[in-house]
């Protein structure tokens, strides 16, 4: 049985659709990220999830029961979730461990009960050495934890996370977000994590729902969604991505021949193209190569150097070439100059063709 079900949910304000028909099932341990731009509907998504916002249709069902559906609703408190908030909202004036231990008394818990879960929920953050100091005294990273030990003190069946570090510097982020996966897995709690950042959902989801205008635009591993998108949003969305305008040349067995510029490219990726098919031409940076004169041939190309980022790890390049503008990011750092002449090698297994879909005459 799944842990969390929704069907077609519809949340409507006013005239505006925020979520338009969402499905979606999420399996009990599960980390699952609802991904997209700000407006996309996530949020409003993870709202109606916890009983914070009423849903216009559909249904959502939490361990099987029956929570939300038009004209009845089951009460947030009720629901076995904990949440965590961009904000922390924490008592200030209160102690870290009063914080924690504010919703187990409104329960009426023994209070040796109360007393116990605070310091379990402390200690699987990392904040036992803390338990006295008030919450308002603490830095952004320590009070995130503090809103973390809130939220599964209570035990919940569920875990909901909206936006939760974005209050954070990006080394603090990069740390919590390791510690969101660690905890998440080591508790085995069903969880549904809301960000616009790609990177983090890249890094905690066991599954990532795309959003674009209140639909899903598609939902998979991390992996699947950067590998091997299925629009060009969702390629220009996670991570980096040359797109470019072709036509389907031939098709021979598994390899694919594309006419781009003023080149010819190979793609052994699958594909549902036919030959004479416009498409979208998807290539990621790292499967652009810089490579000595006079080797390879096969989508091999020449170019210009047009500008030079240092990363670190790695450099990325623009350069202007016979089938458009690239990037291409070389690891370790390249040499590479405004101005040079380079010849190039596209991975032809890594090419995703996305056919595009003939424009409809409304006259």
């Amino acid at each position: 049985m799944s842990a969390i079900r929704i069907n077609g949910l519809v949340k409507r304000h006013g005239g505006v659709a925020a979520v338009q028909g969402l499905d979606l099932e999420v399996e009990p341990g599960e980390l699952v990220v609802l991904l997209g731009p700000s407006g996309c509907g996530k949020t409003t998504t993870l709202r109606c999830l916890a009983g914070l916002e009423d849903a216009t249709e559909g249904e959502i069902h939490i361990g099987g029961a029956l929570v939300s559906r038009p004209g009845y609703k089951t009460p947030p408190e009720k629901r076995s979730i904990g949440m965590v908030f961009q904000s922390y909202a924490l008592w200030p004036h209160m102690t870290v461990a009063e914080n924690l231990a504010f919703g187990l008394r409104l329960r009426r818990l023994p209070a040796a009960e109360v007393s116990e879960r605070v310091e379990t929920a402390l200690r699987l953050v990392g904040l036992s050495a803390l338990a006295t100091r008030n919450a308002g005294e603490l830095s952004g990273g320590q009070q995130q934890r503090v809103a973390l030990a809130r939220a599964i003190v209570l035990e919940p069946e569920i875990l909901l996370f909206d936006e939760p570090l974005s209050n954070l510097d990006a080394k603090m982020r990069e740390r919590m977000r390791l510690e969101i996966r660690e905890l998440q897995k080591r508790l085995g709690i069903t969880t549904v994590y809301v960000t616009h950042d790609q990177q983090e959902a890249m890094v905690i989801a066991d599954r990532i729902v795309l959003m674009n205008a209140g639909r899903v635009e598609q939902m998979g591993a991390p992996r699947q969604l950067y590998e091997r998108p299925v629009t060009q949003f969702a390629a220009d969305f996670i991570g980096v991505a040359n797109a470019l305008g072709g036509v389907v040349h031939s098709i021979d067995g598994a390899r694919t021949t594309v006419a781009v510029g003023n080149a010819m490219l190979e793609c052994t990726t699958q594909n549902d193209c036919r030959q004479g098919d416009a498409v979208d031409v998807i290539i990621r940076p790292e499967h652009v190569s810089v490579i000595p004169e006079h080797e390879g041939t096969a989508n091999c190309l020449r170019g210009q150097v047009t500008d030079v980022i240092f990363l670190g790890s790695s450099t990325d390049i623009g350069i202007a070439s016979g089938i458009g503008s690239l990037r291409a990011q070389v690891s370790p750092p390249g040499v590479e100059v405004p101005g040079q002449e380079v010849r190039l090698k596209v991975n032809p297994a890594a090419i995703v063709l996305l056919r595009r879909e003939p424009a409809v005459n409304k006259a």
